[in-house]
């Protein structure tokens, strides 16, 4: 009886030593190495380079229910098939693609200043059909400023050398209220076609989280923003659609830090 149950034990090692670290067997779900080529970045700092991580952000890389590569931490939508198209942590090897609207790139982040009207980061990419998954830390509200938001902006265009249009799911503080909106953030008459706003109980000073956005054209707009204690959330069906874009991250009058960018197809 001890010896068959020692076959077993053997075979059981042997099987999981032959299969490596992403077999099935501990219900790991790792890309494989021929499909990615390293970033030169380990945002979790699990010791596995972002380009190879299941879940680039959160160490956590085990359980992939519906078998897409990525880890249900980092999976935006786990009951579908999705694949990564980004990833940065904004390491000084890992920017191509981005462009500076307003703000600085840090050692590892996208960062803007109090005292800064507005700070954005544009992805050279196409939004239709994707989530994008942010890490931000709102580190301080301007006071001087009657107004503070804060979010993702989908067929970004510039409108001025401080303003982006677009499609916009953003959390706002106006120095009474915080809430969540989302709608065509249309300059020079912005407010026009939001849909209704929803009450946030989530502070903007105290966001520090993910925010997590999708988008389609013709379709709808979303996103929740998530934090240890709260996750408010918003969905609209926009009513006007701008013309083909891009995507930016967005924050005006907040000193902020991006801490990475990943979009998946939605």
């Amino acid at each position: 009886m001890r010896y068959h149950l020692l076959v077993r034990v053997v075979l059981l090692l042997v099987s999981a030593w032959l299969c490596g670290a992403c077999d099935d067997v501990f219900d790991l779900e790792h890309i494989d190495d021929s499909d990615c080529v390293d970033l030169g970045h380990d945002e979790d700092s699990d010791g596995i380079d972002d380009a190879c991580d299941p879940c680039p952000f959160d160490a956590h890389n085990d359980d992939d229910p519906d078998d897409d590569g990525i880890a249900l931490a980092c999976d935006p939508d786990p009951a579908k098939h999705n694949d990564v198209v980004f990833f940065s942590g904004f390491n000084l090897g890992n920017r191509a693609g981005l462009e500076l609207f307003e703000g600085y790139f840090a050692e590892d982040s996208f960062d803007g200043m109090v005292g800064d009207a507005s700070h954005g980061l544009f992805w050279n990419g196409s939004p239709d059909g994707v989530w994008v998954i942010v890490g931000v830390d709102v580190l301080a509200l301007d006071a001087a400023a009657s107004a503070h938001e804060l979010g993702i902006i989908f067929d970004a265009a510039r409108y001025s050398s401080y303003e982006i249009n677009g499609i916009v799911c953003e959390l706002v503080f106006d120095s009474t209220d915080n809430f969540l909106r989302a709608g065509l953030h249309q300059y020079p008459n912005p407010d026009e076609t939001y849909g209704p706003w929803v009450q946030s109980p989530l502070p903007l000073d105290q966001m520090h989280g993910i925010i997590r956005a999708h988008y389609s054209r013709a379709g709808t707009v979303g996103c929740s923003f998530e934090t240890p204690l709260l996750q408010p959330s918003i969905e609209q069906t926009p009513t006007t659609n701008p013309a083909p874009g891009t995507i930016a991250l967005w924050a005006e009058d907040i000193g902020v830090s991006f801490r990475f960018l990943m979009i998946t197809t939605k």
